[in-house]
């Protein structure tokens, strides 16, 4: 095996190293923003068809965002976002990732009851597993878009190496 390097200059080099990321960058920003929005849509559109009662609900707690502003990060994030309701984010993971488990139910009385002149605790009791099937209306569409967002990463990786004439090879 061969390899051959051929430089113009140390610091033409260097130059061209320096700029290729920022290129990138902004490329990388552009199609990710593009592939964030229709994988929002998607999931959006998964939140309502994948339900036999939908209210609206869960597919206004989808949320996108995409990030740009640190030189070394591009991302796009599409998931739930329901503020500080705690309860919100335990039924899109519920519905989501599925159930089995068995739900608590109070006593009628309370924690403390006297029985015969002395206090005993009453255990929670436990009832059966409330099954719920994954409805997966946030990884199917995912899925679904994977060989898109490859491609759609490499061909924009190429561009920016076509268009700087470093000679780098994925």
């Amino acid at each position: 095996m061969t390899v051959t390097v051929t430089t113009r200059g140390a610091n033409q080099l260097a130059l061209r190293f320096d700029q290729f990321p920022t290129a990138l960058h902004g490329k990388l920003e552009g199609r990710i923003g593009e592939l964030t929005a229709t994988l929002d849509d998607a999931v959006s559109t998964a939140a309502v068809d994948r339900f036999e009662h939908p209210t609206g609900k869960l597919q206004s707690e989808v949320a996108k965002r995409i990030y740009g502003d640190n030189p070394d990060r591009v991302a796009g994030v599409v998931s739930v976002y329901a503020g500080g309701n705690a309860n919100e984010y335990a039924k899109a993971a519920t519905l989501e990732y599925g159930s089995n488990k068995p739900r608590k139910v109070a006593s009628e009385s309370g924690v403390m009851m006297r029985i015969n002149g002395s206090s005993r605790r009453i255990k929670a009791r436990l009832s059966e597993p409330a099954v719920i099937r994954a409805y997966r209306y946030l990884r199917d569409p995912l899925e679904e878009m994977r060989p898109e967002i490859v491609a759609a990463l490499t061909e924009a990786i190429s561009e920016t190496i076509a268009q700087d004439d470093i000679g780098v090879a994925i």
